[in-house]
C-alpha cells in the first residue's frame, strides 16, 4: 500500500506479472506495481479511483474521478490517461483484451446502467436483458460477459455478447441469479450462481458449448470441496476462484485433466487447491464428449 494507507486490494495481473489494483486510506488510488515497488497508475484530474485490469501490452483500465468529482472509466495507455467517457454521469471499465477493448458499465440515466464495449474510440452500448447491465469480461474477439437485471425483484442472469447480440445464458440447478465473471478467447464463460430461495451459499458455473454447469460437477467424488464462485478461465480451460474445504475458505485452481488417450498429447493436469492437490475430470460426469 501507500504510506499512509491501511490496506490495499490487487484486482488484475498480466503475464509479466504486473499487478493494478488500490491501495485504500483516506481515499482509493489506483496502483501498478513496478521492480516490485507500487506506482501510482494517474488520475482524471481527481484524488479518488482504482485500477481493474491490465493486459499485456501494458494497457490500465478502471475508474478515476476528474477535477470535478465525477467519476469515469479510464485506459491508461503509454503513460497517458484516457477518459472513456459515459452514456449519462458514471462509468468504470472492469475488463480490457489484447487489442485494448474494453469492457464495463455506465449509467444511461437516473439509477439505470448498460454494459459497453469500448474499441476503436467510442463506447457501444451492449443493451440488457429487461433491467440494468454491467459488463465485467471481454476476450480478443470483443466477446463480453457481464449480468443483467432480469426481473422487478432484482434477480439478474449473466450474458453473453458476440457478433452484436445479447445472449441470456440463464441459470442451472434452481439458482435464481447469475453473474458472468470470466470468458477465455474460446468462448467459455466462468462465474457465480446464486441460490436465494434455498438458502444455499453460491456455486461456481462453467459456460460452454450452449450449456451451463456447476462447476462442483467437475470433482472428483467426496472430494470435500464446495467451489463457491468461478472467477477466471483462461484458454487451458483453468478456471480459478474460491471455495470452501474443512471449514475454511480458499482459493482454488480447477485444470482439466485428459483422457488417457489424450495423455501424450497434453500431458496429466490436476486440481490444485492451495496445497491441497488431487485429480478432477473436466468432463460433465455422464458426458463422454470432450470440449
Amino acid at each position: 500500500m501507500f504510506p499512509g494507507d491501511t490496506s490495499s486490494q490487487s484486482h488484475g495481473i498480466n503475464d509479466s506479472g504486473v499487478v493494478v489494483g488500490r491501495s485504500v486510506g483516506a481515499t482509493s488510488n489506483p496502483f501498478y506495481t513496478s521492480g516490485g515497488q507500487m506506482q501510482f497508475v494517474g488520475s482524471l484530474g481527481g484524488n479518488y479511483g482504482w485500477a481493474t485490469d491490465i493486459n499485456n501490452a501494458g494497457q490500465i483500465v478502471g475508474i478515476s474521478a476528474d477535477a470535478n468529482g465525477a467519476t469515469h472509466a479510464f485506459l491508461k495507455s503509454n503513460n497517458s490517461m484516457m477518459d472513456l467517457g459515459t452514456f449519462y454521469d458514471y462509468s468504470i471499465a472492469y475488463g480490457i483484451n489484447e487489442s485494448g477493448s474494453v469492457t464495463g458499465y455506465s449509467t444511461t440515466a437516473p439509477n439505470f446502467s448498460d454494459a459497453f464495449l469500448y474499441r476503436n474510440g467510442q463506447m457501444q452500448d451492449l443493451g440488457n436483458l429487461g433491467g440494468s447491465s454491467r459488463g465485467f469480461a471481454v476476450n480478443d474477439a470483443d466477446h463480453v460477459t457481464g449480468t443483467s437485471v432480469i426481473d422487478s425483484d432484482g434477480h439478474e442472469h449473466a450474458f453473453l455478447w458476440r457478433n452484436e447480440m445479447l445472449y441470456d445464458l440463464g441459470t442451472v440447478n434452481g439458482a435464481v441469479t447469475s453473474h458472468g465473471l470470466g470468458i477465455n478467447n474460446l468462448g467459455h464463460v466462468v462465474g457465480t450462481l446464486v441460490f436465494e430461495s434455498t438458502g444455499e451459499l453460491n456455486r461456481g458455473f462453467l459456460y460452454r458449448n450452449g450449456t451451463m454447469i456447476d462447476v462442483n460437477t467437475l470433482l472428483p467424488d467426496n472430494s470435500g470441496w464446495v467451489l463457491r464462485d468461478a472467477q477466471g478461465i483462461n484458454d487451458r480451460g483453468q478456471i480459478v476462484g474460491f471455495g470452501n474445504i474443512g471449514g475454511e475458505q480458499h482459493a482454488y485452481l480447477l485444470s482439466p485433466v485428459p483422457e488417457a488417450s489424450t495423455i501424450a498429447i497434453y500431458g496429466l493436469i490436476f486440481l490444485s487447491i492451495l496445497v491441497v492437490h488431487f485429480h478432477a475430470r473436466w468432463k460433465r460426469k455422464g458426458d463422454s464428449r470432450q470440449n
